[in-house]
């Protein structure tokens, strides 16, 4: 009775999974850059759903930054107590939570306390990394767009 594997099966078997390995590499790592662009799309989109959230809840107006030279994005608020202005949650850097950058036709959307968004026109956001792209486009009045 023979229990076990010969050294050349195991050998087969090794040559098989590398070459498997071999063509599943590559996609692998486009299937992670394409999430990675599409997770830092969505945080924003998350982070524009706050800052009227807030605007809402606090009575006063939140604005949502955009800093594309940086690459972060923030929420500001009037502080629960009332005063200075209250930076809501972090100081979220895109590039090195995602490994994306952006660009961005404006700079902020501020919301009422009534939740409603005044921008001058709409707001496109372009996500990129290894030539990958998405889009999020927010209106004037900072409903968003896939």
């Amino acid at each position: 009775m023979n229990r076990g594997f010969t050294l050349l099966e195991i050998l087969t078997a090794l040559v098989i999974a590398g070459v498997v390995m071999a063509f599943a590499a590559p996609r692998f790592r486009e299937v992670m850059t394409h999430e990675n662009v599409r997770q830092a799309r969505a945080n924003v989109t998350v982070r524009l759903a706050g800052a009227r959230s807030i605007a809402v809840q606090r009575g006063c107006e939140a604005v949502l930054h955009f800093d594309q030279a940086s690459s972060r994005v923030w929420v500001t608020t009037c502080s629960p107590g009332g005063g200075d202005k209250d930076t809501l949650g972090m100081i979220e850097n895109l590039s090195s939570k995602f490994g994306v950058v952006f660009l961005s036709t404006g700079d902020s959307i501020l919301f009422t306390p009534l939740g409603i968004a005044f921008s001058a026109s709409w707001i496109t956001l372009t996500f990129s990394k290894d030539g990958y792209d998405a889009i999020l486009e927010i209106s004037p009045v900072g409903r968003a767009q896939w």
